[in-house]
């Protein structure tokens, strides 16, 4: 699937075809597992996702002892919805150490 994306660069607005092949590849630049503290890491799954207005979100999980912590998926629906989108175009889900792409958990 391809989807045709605005994207703003130097303020001129263009048109770009953006595919799946590269929505991954841009969720595979921040897949990565970070130590954060003893109890907290973050990462080790990535989520991107184009809303349908052509705006794309990135967000990582982040596991903490005691059941605290969030998905990748969320993650990025929540900063879809911060910047006030809230239909999904589509969306992928990748985790790191050789693992590629996982079912989107939110």
């Amino acid at each position: 699937m391809a989807l045709l994306v605005e994207v703003v660069v130097d303020g001129s607005v263009g048109l770009t075809i953006i595919t799946d092949e590269q929505l991954m590849d841009a969720a595979f630049v921040v897949v990565g597992q970070r130590i954060l503290s003893e109890d907290v890491n973050a990462g080790g799954v990535a989520a991107e996702l184009i809303a349908d207005h052509g705006d794309v979100s990135v967000g990582v999980c982040m596991e903490a002892e005691r059941s605290m912590g969030f998905c990748a998926v969320h993650a990025a629906i929540s900063l879809m919805i911060s910047a006030v989108q809230s239909r999904i175009a589509t969306i992928v889900a990748v985790a790191g150490e050789g693992l590629g792409v996982v079912p989107p958990s939110g």
